[in-house]
């Protein structure tokens, strides 16, 4: 028998959602229109300048060419691409839109520019004209984020820890935005492009728990029933899972969303921190369906009976909500 635990879970890759909002010198603005030419429906990036299509979709196939009915530019395919990028979803005025669209930031001062270039120390700066402060009122920058340090400056894209400080590590970033922040009349505007593929960037091992590689991950899960009821799976980096549901075997790949979960709790903040730092116990807890799991990375191996303390949305309900569907 397998029990569901009800979640919610993150978006899967391939959703994707333009946010548009302005930050004002004092207060947010309350109001961000949506950006279509009348004929695609599709959603623009707006833009100053060809450079800015540029920076946004990583080639020259795009020039700020487009114009709204307020005369307002975007950027355009030219004639003569090769091909289109994508856009999509709908925008917001300071708030969560769109299919699962991310949330736009908080008010802040627009002013000038911080003492000439306020990301001048940015190994990555961000792809902002207005002051650090209103940036990183925008993108949500600190500790919590996994995209943008205290200072809104990029946190280096990664493939293993080795490419990080000893203190930091190469963290999955589950939903990575592409922000653009210029300063118009006298205002924070700022666009973002949300898409949900996941980055892995250099994070403190303060807050994302820590360091090493995935080497397996193994869940064991029981209950309370008259036939074989036992559950255990054994999981890779590469998605391969083995283990028994009961008295039937268990030996396939995961699927695409699939091993996004899985990828979100093992090389994201959430487990590595619950091991270290203990499992906050919540409300709606399960308690007739026993669960142990274990983290083997390249470095150390931890193992945490969550018995009675999981369910919800928390990192260890939607392991099992993965893995009970197999």
């Amino acid at each position: 028998m397998t029990k569901k635990i009800e979640k919610s879970r993150a978006r899967h890759p391939g959703v994707a959602a333009l946010s548009v909002f302005v930050l004002p010198l004092v207060h947010l603005l309350g109001c961000a229109a949506r950006m279509d030419d009348g004929k695609s429906g599709e959603t623009h990036f707006l833009c100053s300048s060809d450079a800015d299509c540029t920076k946004h979709f990583g080639n020259d196939d795009y020039s700020c060419d487009g114009k709204t009915s307020n005369d307002e530019t975007y950027c355009v395919v030219k004639s003569d691409a090769g091909h289109a990028g994508g856009s999509g979803g709908s925008t917001g005025a300071g708030g969560s839109t769109g299919t699962g669209g991310g949330a736009a930031g908080k008010g802040g001062s627009a002013g000038d520019s911080d003492a000439g270039n306020p990301f001048a120390g940015c190994k990555t700066p961000p792809d902002s004209t207005c002051s650090a402060e209103a940036t990183c009122n925008a993108v949500h920058c600190g500790p919590t984020s996994l995209e943008y340090d205290e200072h809104a400056c990029v946190r280096t894209a990664c493939k293993s820890d080795d490419e990080c400080a000893d203190d930091e590590r190469c963290a999955v970033s589950q939903c990575d935005t592409s922000s653009t922040c210029r300063i118009i009349d006298g205002q924070c505007a700022c666009s973002t492009f949300e898409s949900c593929g996941q980055m892995p960037r250099c994070n403190p091992v303060a807050t994302t728990g820590p360091r090493g590689d995935w080497v397996n991950l193994h869940v064991e899960s029981g209950g309370f029933c008259m036939t074989p009821c036992g559950q255990t799976w054994d999981v890779g980096p590469d998605g391969h899972v083995t283990g028994k549901n009961g008295d039937r075997t268990i030996d396939q790949m995961l699927d695409v969303a699939q091993m996004f979960d899985l990828k979100n709790d093992v090389d994201g903040p959430a487990m590595r921190l619950a091991f270290r730092d203990g499992l906050p116990c919540f409300s709606e807890q399960v308690t007739d369906v026993s669960l142990k799991v274990t983290l083997q990375l390249s470095t150390q191996t931890f193992t945490k009976d969550v018995t009675g303390c999981f369910g919800g949305d928390n990192v260890f309900a939607n392991v099992y909500n993965t893995l009970a569907r197999l």
